[in-house]
């Protein structure tokens, strides 16, 4: 089944967030300003956002690659996933102790991060379930012979 445009946007907005959440992780981690390093900065960020920009690429007419791409990209946003859940469960135990006044935008970012996962992965395989979905409700149960009427 086609990816619509729409979800093919959404998946580009959550491309976009993940690429830029993982630029600035990045950049407070190396804490260098030289040109290598904002390249650098930048293919790692771009690396780091595929699984949800690459099934973008992916034209529909290509339905079996596009099929598999999807599903390899929604179980590598489930890595994603864990790495995100403990992060929430942390500034979330952190921001209820009132331990840290900036876990709050911790908090919000990695909630941003995990729900964005999870609506990737449901925009990624909601084109498979819905098809499957169809197949097997378009189905026709033929009736079989009725063994006491000798048919």
């Amino acid at each position: 089944m086609d990816v619509p445009k729409s979800h093919r946007r959404y998946l580009v907005y959550i491309a976009l967030y993940f690429a830029g959440w993982m630029a600035v992780a990045f950049e407070y981690i190396a804490e260098n300003s030289d040109y290598h390093f904002e390249r650098r900065r930048l293919w790692v960020a771009a690396i780091f956002s595929v699984p949800v920009w690459l099934p973008v690429l992916i034209p529909n007419r290509l339905a079996l690659l596009s099929s598999i791409t999807r599903w390899l990209c929604a179980l590598c946003l489930l890595f994603y996933l864990r790495m995100w859940g403990p992060l929430v469960a942390y500034t979330f135990g952190s921001v209820l102790a009132g331990k840290a006044s900036l876990a709050v935008v911790g908090f919000v970012s990695s909630t941003a991060g995990a729900v964005g996962c999870i609506v990737a992965m449901a925009l990624l395989v909601r084109p498979e379930i819905v098809s499957f979905l169809q197949r097997t409700r378009n189905k026709s149960v033929e009736p079989t012979a009725d063994p006491l009427r000798g048919q």
